[in-house]
């Protein structure tokens, strides 16, 4: 289920108004080595990094029907197949903070309705602004069928990417 507070994620930069820079990491996230190198990534200029959503590219090549339709019209991303999985989220603040507000933020959620609450909304409002960080970082694993399913459904090369960080996950 998910609930309001979900979109603290898209209000961190603003929230946390005192820092430059923010690594957000999922509740469920298990971390096979020292996330200071993860902190120490350079975005240079882009507002965000995080690790483009396997998943999530299954869902538009045929595993949820509509999705691509739903990515093209509704979040009207640049490339859908850019999409990112905010499991693991660094936020560049600075740069984020140019150009979204708190309240400009506030108004957005309490507007947009998306499938994927927050995740949906970072996507739209990062789209062009992340960099791409190496799969392992956020390295799904096959909880059932149909997380399987997606990553064979995925493009070769993302897939392919996939199954090397899986030799060496993060």
């Amino acid at each position: 289920v998910y609930t309001g507070d979900m979109y603290v994620r898209v209000l961190i930069p603003c929230i946390l108004k005192n820092y430059d820079k923010v690594l957000v990491l999922d509740a469920d996230m298990i971390c096979c080595v020292d996330v200071a190198d993860l902190y120490a990534v350079d975005l240079n200029d882009f507002w965000a990094g995080a690790v483009k959503d396997i998943v999530f590219t299954g869902y538009l090549n045929g595993a949820v029907p509509d999705t691509l339709e739903y990515t093209k019209h509704v979040l009207k991303l640049k490339n859908p197949y850019d999409y990112c999985n905010t499991g693991v989220l660094l936020f560049n603040c600075v740069e984020f903070r140019k150009y979204y507000s708190l309240p400009y933020l506030q108004n957005y959620i309490h507007t947009h309705h998306f499938r994927v609450y927050e995740q949906d909304t970072l996507n739209v409002l990062l789209d062009g602004h992340i960099k791409f960080l190496d799969r392992a970082w956020n390295l799904f694993s096959y909880t059932s069928n149909f997380i399987e399913k997606c990553v064979k459904l995925a493009p070769l090369t993302q897939a392919q990417e996939y199954y090397l960080a899986r030799q060496d996950p993060k």
